[in-house]
């Protein structure tokens, strides 16, 4: 898990990757995130998980595979990987989307077959 983590870390705008359980605790990371306590970014990505699930559910349109969440500044990309883990990317505003979700989904996969 920790070499897939860091090699999406890696990649072209990515500032960190981490792997997070249902009930939005840490389980693995890579990269860095500078001021920013990682634990409730966690947390909050699991709340924001949480609702886009019930709302796919709600509308009927099948199990959620990824959020993507744009802020002024940044990029949030949440994949699932398996129905307790999700897979947490943060980009730079400035990363390329479609290679990004690429990545991430490629990443989720192996993380998956991992677990």
């Amino acid at each position: 898990m920790d070499a897939i983590l860091h090699t999406l870390s890696s990649a072209a705008g990515v500032e960190a990757s981490l792997l997070v359980s249902r009930e939005g605790l840490v389980i693995e990371q890579a990269g860095r995130l500078d001021n920013v306590d990682t634990d409730l970014l966690a947390a909050t990505a699991s709340e924001i998980y949480s609702s886009a699930e019930t709302a796919g559910e709600r509308f009927g349109r099948g199990l959620l595979e990824n959020v993507v969440l744009e802020t002024e500044a940044a990029r949030f990309l949440i994949a699932t990987v398996t129905s307790d883990v999700f897979l947490l990317v943060t980009a730079g505003k400035k990363a390329n989307l479609g290679l990004l979700r690429w990545e991430v989904q490629a990443s989720a996969e192996q993380l998956k077959n991992e677990l």
